[in-house]
């Protein structure tokens, strides 16, 4: 009999062992699924995230981020609090990163352990999504430190050369409003735009002509109240001012500066990354706007 008891003591302390340091504890109201995520974030290491370019680039370190999951998890919230954030099933909320945290080198195996972190409008509240596989988690929880980060993460410092701006403004500014107002009569509660980029990009010489086209590139964002009242289009995203990014296909402007540097024409490019296209329809661009005698 105390051998038996002995045996059970056993087995039962390894099952609790096992569910303390794997995280494998019964599913509670607020962590849905079949990875318990709550443990997962609560004991997660600047060492669980790999060493790449999603870091070297940001001005968040690996530290940084794991210091703030794990203060964030200190705060768990319940499903109707995640759902009322606008972060419920089936929303995808507006800024989100995913790392990948266990498994192979390259993160493409069945195995591989990913966390998704999406924030939305509501201040510091996160939803987490674990996944390995076909296996899932969901948990919520509340930090300052964290949501700003997921919100900022892809912000760029301001990017307009205000010289060469004030030389083209008349024909930057033209393009931008004629989407703006194009994008109003579809409906969408744009209330202004704002420039974001505006800088030298590249310069061709024509070979067939005396003259030079130089390329830069243009950016702008929408302005408006309600996000969420935007018609979303693929490619459009809202950055962390709230702010709508991408909208129309306006993001080149092209001018063509005869030999004697005096005289200039210009004509609006749509967004390119092959340099010789880019060459050809700016010249083709001004041609068709600016006919020969």
């Amino acid at each position: 009999m105390v051998k038996r008891t002995i045996a059970l003591f056993l087995a039962l302390s390894a099952v609790l062992c096992l569910t303390g340091c794997f995280g494998l504890e019964p599913e509670g109201p607020d962590d849905a699924g079949s990875i318990r995520v709550m443990p997962l974030i609560r004991r997660v290491e600047a060492t669980d995230f790999p060493v790449d370019a999603e870091f070297a680039e940001k001005k968040v370190t690996r530290f940084q981020l794991a210091q703030a999951i794990r203060q964030a998890a200190e705060n768990e919230l319940n499903v109707e609090a995640g759902t009322a954030a606008g972060l419920g099933e089936g929303k995808h909320g507006w800024w989100s990163r995913s790392f990948h945290l266990e498994g192979s080198p390259d993160g493409y195996e069945p195995d591989d352990l990913w966390i998704e972190m999406t924030c939305g409008l509501t201040r510091n509240v996160v939803r987490v999504t674990a996944h390995r596989g076909e296996e899932t988690g969901v948990c919520y929880i509340r930090g300052k430190d964290l949501y700003e980060m997921l919100r900022h993460w892809d912000d760029r410092d301001l990017i307009v050369d205000e010289e060469d701006y004030a030389k083209y403004k008349k024909q930057v500014d033209q393009a931008i409003e004629k989407i703006y107002w194009e994008e109003r009569a579809k409906g969408q509660p744009y209330t202004g735009w704002e420039l974001t980029r505006f800088e030298w990009l590249a310069a061709y010489v024509d070979p067939e002509e005396d003259n030079t086209i130089r390329v830069y590139a243009v950016e702008y964002a929408m302005k408006t109240d309600d996000p969420e009242k935007v018609k979303w289009e693929e490619g459009m995203s809202l950055d962390s001012s709230g702010r709508v990014e991408n909208v129309g296909d306006f993001g080149r402007l092209a001018a063509r500066w005869w030999w004697w540097g005096e005289k200039y024409e210009t004509a609006p490019l749509s967004r390119t990354r092959d340099l010789q296209t880019e060459f050809e329809e700016a010249r083709d661009a001004l041609n068709e706007l600016n006919p020969r005698d």
